[in-house]
């Protein structure tokens, strides 16, 4: 992924599925970014967290999102 001139921070659309802990993980750079996310109702109740990447980003990396729990997610935005 390109991240240009440079990111510091994630903006995530999520949706818990059920109970337990969920988060999303964003390995990035050599680093890790673990955004919990809330529950907030169901599968289609999507809620938007937003965290600090754990390392900024710039140019070109390669990028993994890795879901822990029962989650969904939509999209991320980076800035």
């Amino acid at each position: 992924m390109d991240f240009g001139d440079g990111a510091t921070r994630v903006e995530l659309t999520a949706a818990r599925e059920g109970a337990g802990p969920a988060a999303v993980e964003l390995q990035l750079a050599g680093s890790v970014t673990r955004i919990e996310v809330p529950a907030a109702g169901g599968r289609h109740a999507w809620a938007t967290v937003r965290a600090d990447l754990a390392a900024p980003a710039k140019g070109v990396h390669e990028l993994r999102i890795v879901l822990r729990g029962a989650l969904r997610s939509a999209e991320a935005a980076f800035g």
